[in-house]
């Protein structure tokens, strides 16, 4: 680079394609999605409507069904992590029945595959749900 340019702007120079990339992909939706949110479209224009789908949607019961739902998904996932570790750990240090928690966690994931298997083998029969549909 030339003396005329300050070194301390060539790493922003080229971070700058990732940065527009960045904007291209993240930011422009979440500003598409917050417009579209406070408008609605009527035959082919769009009308501003403010907060009243917000408004909307917080009277509606269903969707508080739906919040709590996903507050309680959000909260177990930390929960299933912890315990996760905590058998992932017992079945790295081998302790005593370490093949008991061995086959304790690993059954379904070993049993899922012949059940989608019958599953698929009753779906596909010759007067399955399948070729009856």
């Amino acid at each position: 680079m030339s003396r005329s340019f300050p070194s301390k702007f060539v790493p922003y120079i080229y971070l700058s394609p990732a940065l527009i990339l960045i904007a291209l992909v993240f930011i422009y939706p979440v500003i598409d999605l917050i417009v579209r949110s406070l408008s609605q479209v009527v035959d082919g224009t769009r009308i501003w409507t403010g907060l009243l789908a917000y408004k909307n949607a917080l009277s509606d019961p269903i969707f508080w069904v739906s919040f709590t739902n996903n507050l309680r998904l959000f909260i177990s996932v930390p929960i299933l992590v912890l315990l996760s570790l905590i058998f992932s750990s017992l079945i790295f240090e081998r302790i005593r029945g370490w093949q008991i928690y061995r086959s304790l966690v690993f059954i379904p994931y070993v049993l899922a595959i012949p059940v989608v298997g019958i599953v698929f083998s009753y779906i596909l029969q010759a007067n399955g749900v399948f070729n009856i549909i």
